[in-house]
């Protein structure tokens, strides 16, 4: 990706359409411009006229100016591409105008209706194929592939779990839940309102939600009312309430949790009106915190697992089986079970289970996996060392931070823990990737998954939605 403003190959006076970013920022930052100049392609590039666009999660990382890697200012995001070729250069002898293709990487950025692509990134797009699936082939195809055959050497007959194959199917009940708190929080904003009013409001939304949280969010809410309520008693009293709650968050005490409260609240009529606005703006800070962290420290990394699963997961899987591997494979949600089976995998286990590994492991007979394809090292390597067999091998696609395990768990079987990263391809693995690749497209078992498709001029919604919005099952895509 490059910056389409200083490509020293656009001399041409045609322009089109295109998504640029001129800062960096939130999805808003990608604007769609009509007036950007049509990039002339070099001796040994190709024109292509684009029909569909895959948008990739690191795509929205670099839009937001946080990943390692900054394009210079203005650019136009993009990689996997399909359309047709428009115009080659001089020196290209492996495309003619007209073909229909798609690329693993682009110079000038594919949300356009027009790029450029060296030769090298550009593949023939078989005619069983849509445009929308060959958006959906360039970096979770060649990701698979490097993880499983470059990287791990995973060989016919061996075993490989695939830590998160469903991905896109996403658990967003905890998300909406938690921010329905949030939001319940500041439903009185009238603080004139007697403490007694502002303080049953709160109680009875908590009660109301605290049947679908975890059981460390319903004691943080009530210990957030105990030591409120301690402006009111002595300190050792406070205390005292504080330990009843803790024990009072079984459904068949709600009865004593709901008297004890009564009483306190009873007790607060006679503070002033200021004590009650203190009291409040303490409750909300403490609570909003709380949540703060919950969404970004739980959910937020969840979410960024899930889309790398949904761009890998599904490839890998499909992978696998062709190698002759036996393919095992995680997922959250009873819909995501669904779909790693629908793929092909052999077994299927829910990672929400506390025990889920150790039914893995009954699944090899005790013996453990040959390979373990890893989406979020920083939560699962650990655990992951622990399922993999003598000579097991762990191929680390993703991580979101940094983790803690023990050597010994490689040193007694002699396993290793593998990096994965796409840009590191040589050419002579990329051809043998796209090979590899070509023959799953010919023989039909290749089959990319295609999600929600966005016209070009919604590609702000596209990475809002991707981020932001519920599970899907399958790429995003922007249409041309």
């Amino acid at each position: 990706m490059l910056n389409v403003f200083s490509i020293n190959t656009m001399k041409s006076c045609r322009v089109m359409k295109a998504v640029c970013v001129s800062e960096f920022g939130g999805p808003e930052v990608l604007r769609l411009l009509s007036d950007v100049p049509v990039p002339t392609p070099g001796r040994r590039q190709v024109l292509i006229r684009v029909r569909a666009c895959g948008v990739n999660p690191v795509e929205t990382y670099i839009r937001s100016g946080t990943y390692a890697r900054r394009p210079p200012l203005p650019y136009t995001p993009g990689s996997d591409v399909s359309g047709e070729v428009q115009e080659v250069g001089e020196e290209v002898t492996s495309f003619k105008a007209g073909e229909r293709v798609f690329t693993t990487a682009t110079l000038s950025g594919g949300y356009a209706e027009l790029c450029v692509a060296e030769e090298a990134s550009v593949f023939r797009l078989p005619a069983g194929l849509s445009p929308e699936q060959g958006a959906a082939l360039g970096v979770p195809y060649c990701t698979a592939h490097r993880a499983l055959v470059t990287r791990a050497h995973a060989k016919a007959g061996e075993t490989v779990l695939i830590h998160g194959a469903s991905g896109g199917v996403r658990d967003t009940e905890s998300l909406s839940v938690c921010l329905s708190v949030c939001l319940s929080v500041c439903l009185s904003p009238d603080l004139s309102l007697p403490l007694i009013s502002i303080l049953s409001l709160s109680l009875s939304l908590s009660l109301s939600l605290s049947l679908s949280l975890s059981l460390s969010l319903s004691l943080s809410l009530s210990l957030s009312l105990s030591l409120s309520l301690s402006f009111q008693f002595s300190l050792s009293l406070s205390l005292s309430l504080s330990f009843q709650f803790s024990l009072s968050l079984s459904p068949s005490h709600f009865n004593s949790l709901s008297l004890s409260l009564s009483l306190s609240l009873s007790l607060s009529l006679s503070l002033s009106l200021s004590l009650s606005l203190s009291i409040y703006i303490y409750i909300y800070i403490y609570i909003y915190i709380y949540i703060y962290i919950y969404i970004y420290i739980y959910i937020y990394p969840n979410m960024l697992y899930n889309m790398l699963c949904l761009q890998v997961g599904v490839a890998a899987v499909q992978l696998g089986r062709a190698l002759g591997l036996r393919v095992l494979g995680t997922a959250g949600t009873r819909g995501g079970l669904d779909l790693v089976l629908q793929q092909g995998a052999h077994q299927v286990f829910n990672h929400r289970e506390e025990d889920y590994t150790h039914k893995i492991l009954e699944a090899t007979g005790g013996a453990g996996v040959d390979v373990v394809l890893e989406m979020l090292a920083n939560l699962n390597l650990g655990a992951d060392l622990q399922m993999l067999r003598q000579g097991g091998r762990v191929a680390v696609v993703g991580s979101r931070g940094s983790v803690e395990i023990n050597p010994r768990d490689t040193m007694a079987k002699e396993s290793s823990i593998l990096g994965v990263a796409l840009a590191s391809a040589t050419p002579e693995e990329r051809e043998e990737c796209m090979a590899a690749l070509s023959t799953g497209m010919e023989e039909g078992w290749l089959r990319p998954s295609v999600g929600r498709c966005y016209p070009l001029k919604m590609a702000a919604q596209a990475h809002q939605d991707l981020m932001e919005g519920p599970g899907a099952c399958g790429k995003t895509v922007l249409t041309m």
